[in-house]
């Protein structure tokens, strides 16, 4: 159980800061294709 949490909290982590970096490029997307939703 500890090691699934452990991995757990590792892939939370990492998903936390890949959205920290897509924001500004989702941002940046929309301006460049705002026919995508």
């Amino acid at each position: 159980m500890g090691q699934r949490d452990s991995i757990g909290l590792r892939l939370y982590r990492i998903q936390t800061k890949q959205r920290r970096m897509v924001q500004p490029n989702l941002s940046q997307a929309k301006v460049h294709a705002p026919h995508e939703p």
